[in-house]
């Protein structure tokens, strides 16, 4: 079974994007982008995070449409298969994290803190811890952030 294909081709307005952007190979490919909803930015839990964890978050929700999905380095086989194979996993590793944000450069502990803390208001989760391995962490996107204001 393959991975739904991703829609990489947006449809931005010249006031939201550059159009193309040099990847870390040196080629052009299309801006990637973050599909973020005013109830999202409007929510408790988005308001108490600090400014650099926004930006975090919006990084991370960018991988969304313009990253390797991580189910392309597991095997069907593999006993992680289900958890890799979800549109909302993604990786973000520590040196994009670092290449993206200059206040992360010098600090990985600043970075995981800051993870923790989107885990713990409920923007993702932490899907496949990658430290015992010596490989990436496996993100999800989550919606614990709303589901408490359903009451």
């Amino acid at each position: 079974m393959s991975h739904a294909k991703r829609n990489h081709e947006a449809f931005l307005e010249p006031y939201e994007s550059a159009g193309k952007r040099v990847n870390n190979k040196g080629y052009y490919v299309n801006d990637s982008y973050a599909r973020i909803a005013v109830s999202l930015l409007e929510s408790e839990a988005f308001q108490s995070l600090s400014s650099r964890q926004k930006l975090l978050l919006i990084n991370m929700r960018a991988q969304r449409y313009g990253s390797r999905p991580p189910d392309k380095d597991f095997k069907e086989d593999d006993p992680h298969w289900d958890t890799v194979h979800d549109r909302n996993a993604f990786y973000y590793p520590f040196s994009l994290a670092a290449k993206r944000m200059p206040e992360y450069r010098n600090n990985s502990s600043r970075f995981f803190h800051d993870i923790d803390d989107l885990v713990g208001k409920g923007f993702i989760d932490i899907a496949i811890h990658g430290h015992n391995t010596r490989s990436k962490n496996v993100y999800k996107y989550s919606s614990r952030w709303w589901q408490n204001l359903k009451g």
